[in-house]
């Protein structure tokens, strides 16, 4: 849930802050930190507790099994690492007197997961191996 919240907070914030007519970097900033390492992970980890909570042990370890199996969600997990990371290291570089610095490092790496999360779905597309549609039909299996 924190990929699709990072994901999901940039074009929401910048069409409120069009709506109000005042854009504010350290705003944008702390709205991607909170949704990103806050909401995300609880609303996900609460979805995978009403989901698990009625599922027998044998279904947690089948399940476990097919995540660590399926390739594409590896691929966009690495790619949001690496770009969290990278997001964390250049955002305090490129605004570094226009917020302060952990937001700057927060914010960045909540953009650069999501930045990771569109990298994946591009690669995708390029190589003709799925799209979104396909990953919300993973997701629904799994």
């Amino acid at each position: 849930m924190a990929q699709a919240f990072a994901l999901l907070t940039p074009p929401i914030h910048i069409a409120i802050s069009a709506f109000r007519r005042r854009f504010v970097l350290s705003n944008l900033l702390r709205s991607m930190t909170i949704n990103t390492f806050l909401v995300g992970p609880i609303i996900g980890a609460g979805m995978t507790y009403a989901k698990m909570s009625s599922t027998d042990d044998a279904g947690m370890v089948d399940r476990a099994e097919r995540i660590r199996a399926n390739v594409l969600q590896t691929r966009v997990d690495d790619y949001s690492v690496i770009g969290g990371v990278l997001g964390a290291v250049v955002t305090p570089t490129l605004f570094l007197r226009r917020a302060p610095i952990p937001l700057l490092v927060a914010g960045g790496a909540g953009f650069g997961i999501a930045g990771g999360v569109i990298t994946h779905l591009a690669k995708n597309f390029k190589d003709g191996t799925g799209g979104v549609q396909q990953m919300v039909e993973e997701a629904k299996s799994l």
